[in-house]
């Protein structure tokens, strides 16, 4: 995600984003930005759509089989 090099608010959203992940998930700080970062890249997603992510991740997590 080249584009939160660039663009501060990008970049706190993410951050933001990552960090309720990393709490809803009971994981680290730094295994929530990659799963986070990682998912979003593979499916081409832009910063603000950040928040939508980790509530479907989170929603997978809690009605699938696997873990965030």
């Amino acid at each position: 995600m080249p584009e939160l090099l660039q663009n501060t608010k990008a970049l706190d959203e993410v951050a933001r984003s990552a960090k309720t992940l990393s709490s809803a998930g009971l994981m680290e700080l730094g295994d929530a930005v990659e799963s986070l970062t990682g998912i979003m890249n593979q499916m081409g997603a832009k910063w603000w759509e950040a928040n939508n992510y980790i509530n479907v991740l989170a929603a997978g997590s809690k009605n699938g089989a696997g873990n965030i």
